[in-house]
């Protein structure tokens, strides 16, 4: 679950979000990622289902589509205009070991789990995880304190001495979606503190709006909850293999 919401906020980060996280990804839907900014708004159209990532947008003027299968680690970009697609796989990792089979990241490829304990944090129930990666040869290890109810980090620790925090602060309701409402607050190793405002959606499990500071603010919009279908997950009929992005219609090198 956690791997489908970093996911999610990738692509709600490139049409505003693509890196939400699948691990566990939950109930299917569909929904507009918007991602607004003092230059402007960008959206994008999304469709979950349980196995992919539908994304839909715009770029300089050309419409373009990818699709993420979290499990195989693959992407594929599909090209309307000229009817080409791109596939794409990202980095094997054989070191894919995991303490038990309800570990945090039992699909977090590279990483080992390790759990400490339990604790209460910011009045809510814990448990306390040691996450080790090796990082340019040597073991980097952070600190996790999860509330597996949620799913959600309510605090960790990092290899470089930043710390993030969350605070509940009570039920809410956004773009007509019952949430609730948390500050995230986040000091870094000089002591320097900022924070900002999310909700998260009981139903989803997962983060559906952010407000940060300077009028950035980025969330889902129009969430139709319900089986997807599965032809949005397929590369259409009549689509050729490319090794690389074609050049649109009218465009010359």
């Amino acid at each position: 679950m956690i791997r489908l919401k970093q996911l999610l906020f990738a692509v709600m980060g490139i049409a505003m979000i693509s890196s939400v996280a699948a691990q566990n990804p939950g109930k299917a839907f569909s929904a507009t990622a918007v991602q607004i900014t003092p230059q402007g708004v960008v959206q994008t159209r999304i469709t979950i289902s349980q196995k992919a990532i539908r994304n839909e947008y715009e770029q300089n003027g050309h419409k373009m589509i990818e699709l993420i299968y979290p499990d195989e680690n693959k992407r594929v970009m599909l090209f309307p205009g000229q009817k080409v697609f791109i596939e794409q796989y990202a980095p094997s990792f054989p070191d894919r070991r995991v303490t038990d089979g309800d570990s945090p990241c039992e699909k977090l490829t590279g990483t080992i789990c390790r759990k400490i304990g339990d604790e209460v944090v910011n009045d809510i129930k814990t448990e306390k995880w040691e996450f080790t990666r090796v990082v340019k040869g040597r073991p980097v290890h952070t600190l996790h304190w999860i509330d597996r109810k949620r799913q959600l980090p309510i605090r960790e620790f990092s290899a470089d001495g930043s710390v993030v925090e969350m605070f509940f602060l009570g039920d809410d309701e956004i773009n007509q979606r019952k949430a609730e409402k948390w500050r995230m607050q986040l000091m870094s190793a000089d002591g320097q503190r900022s924070q900002f405002l999310q909700w998260y959606d009981r139903e989803l499990k997962l983060v559906i709006r952010e407000e940060h500071p300077g009028g950035y603010v980025r969330e889902l919009r129009d969430i139709k909850v319900g089986k997807q279908k599965k032809s949005l997950f397929t590369i259409p009929k009549g689509y050729k293999r490319s090794v690389q992005p074609p050049v649109p219609q009218g465009t010359h090198r």
